[in-house]
């Protein structure tokens, strides 16, 4: 059941930096929500010097109550943290800013989830918008294509949950420490990770995700982000991030630095041979060289890099 606060209801904590136009979508999906029987807020954390205020005024909330938090550091992980610490109520509902609600159902649908079922932590289906690039079809896991089936049910232990889409007590939050500043996707910087480290430290403290298939949201991405030079970036780092989530939780020895580079070099001849002799190669961000490439960069970013501490973390301490 939910925890016993004084004020019941659903913060919506949502980072934001320089989406204005899919911001107000949100907004005004959110906004035709159906409300009954709880308390709603929205808390803007914005990071930059986008006039979020004019996009606030032009919206007449009906049953809402809109908080505009400015951040003068960057970092959507710094934002979502201090939403944490702000949040008036019992829920706390992370979506980033574009993240847009189908339908009117979605906030009834997370209050009556918390009435009915014994869970502190909920995620639901999260749809790529209708504009996604069908050449990209093999990357789709890295923008954030999560769909889990079409019943409700929990998730294994330690099964990777995103943060575009998630509800949590705020008490569990509060508990943990947040979300991991020094896996922050800051600016330029595609270091991520967050999501993954926390997924698994639910986990490791026996906390199952609920996932239910009726909490549906749309996916708006940005053009650049469908660019070949981005994708190439973007796996790059998505390989670093990898290496580096795992040295939160294991040792990274000598064994590990001299098996990873061994099956590099073989993956790099294996890649070679297929290219003369005209073979077909198998495409997944897994597979590539980008990949591959930013994973054994990570092996050494992971060694020079202070060892991270460990859960609980101080929430406040990573404002």
């Amino acid at each position: 059941m939910i925890d016993k606060y004084k004020n019941e209801g659903i913060s919506i904590v949502i980072p934001t930096y320089g989406k204005l136009n899919f911001l107000k979508e949100v907004l005004l999906s959110l906004n035709n929500q159906i409300i009954q029987n709880f308390k709603v807020e929205i808390l803007i954390v914005y990071q930059n010097r986008d006039d979020v205020k004019k996009i606030v005024k032009t919206i007449k909330f009906k049953k809402i109550r809109v908080v505009l938090i400015h951040n003068k550091k960057l970092g959507s992980t710094r934002a979502r943290n201090t939403g944490t610490i702000k949040a008036k109520y019992s829920l706390i509902a992370y979506i980033d800013d574009d993240i847009v609600p189908i339908g009117n159902n979605w906030l009834k649908t997370i209050w009556i989830l918390f009435q009915k079922h014994d869970i502190k932590i909920l995620c639901g289906q999260i749809i790529l918008d209708s504009q996604f690039p069908t050449w990209m079809n093999k990357y789709r896991v890295l923008f954030v294509d999560f769909n889990k089936g079409k019943r409700n049910k929990f998730l294994e232990l330690g099964s990777f949950v995103p943060s575009a889409q998630l509800i949590v007590t705020k008490s569990l939050m509060i508990k943990l420490g947040g979300f991991r500043l020094n896996l922050d996707r800051v600016g330029t910087n595609l270091l991520s990770g967050c999501d993954n480290e926390l997924s698994i430290t639910f986990g490791r403290i026996n906390q199952r995700v609920f996932y239910s298939p009726t909490l549906k949201v749309m996916h708006n991405i940005l053009p650049y982000r469908t660019k070949f030079s981005y994708m190439f970036k973007r796996l790059f780092w998505q390989g670093v991030t990898d290496i580096y989530v795992d040295s939160h939780f294991y040792k990274i020895g000598k064994r590990k630095i001299i098996r990873c580079l061994i099956s590099y070099v073989f993956f790099i001849l294996k890649k070679f041979i297929n290219l003369a002799t005209y073979k077909k190669i198998e495409m997944n961000y897994l597979n590539s060289f980008a990949y591959k490439t930013g994973y054994i960069y990570g092996l050494f970013f992971s060694l020079i890099k202070a060892k991270p501490k460990a859960r609980p973390l101080n929430i406040f301490e990573q404002v």
